[in-house]
């Protein structure tokens, strides 16, 4: 079995830092200046373009979902160009409930995520879950 990319061993670390609430590690795996876009027109869509900016998307996301929300890692390709995480999410919003399958297109330099766009695979949905 050939070695993993070290831009999928990357990733791996974004989600181990999200999901076990690591943010300070989670600080150092972003690029000061990533430039992170986020679909939809709601309460969490938009284009981030700093560290700080992406930092407060995850706390709306936490607040709006009372905590509920959690990501699943399904697979990550990776090479040069490229990552690519498959995920799947589950939360509540309310009287909403979120049970939808993401992937997140990057591109990593230096071992941080500079860029970041997320496709949902029901997008309606989505924007309406966050809306």
């Amino acid at each position: 079995m050939p070695a993993k990319h070290p831009n999928a061993e990357v990733f791996e670390h974004v989600y181990g830092c999200f999901t076990s609430g690591d943010m300070d590690r989670l600080a150092e795996l972003i690029a000061p200046d990533v430039v992170w876009h986020v679909p939809g027109d709601n309460l969490i869509s938009g284009t981030y373009t700093s560290r700080d900016g992406i930092f407060g998307c995850f706390n709306k996301i936490f607040e709006l979902s009372g905590g509920s929300y959690q990501p699943q890692l399904l697979d990550v390709l990776a090479d040069d160009n490229y990552t690519v995480a498959l995920l799947h999410a589950n939360a509540r919003h309310g009287e909403k409930v979120l049970d939808q399958d993401y992937a997140f297109i990057m591109r990593i330099r230096d071992g941080q995520i500079a860029e970041l766009q997320e496709a949902w695979t029901e997008g309606p949905a989505w924007n309406e879950f966050w809306s």
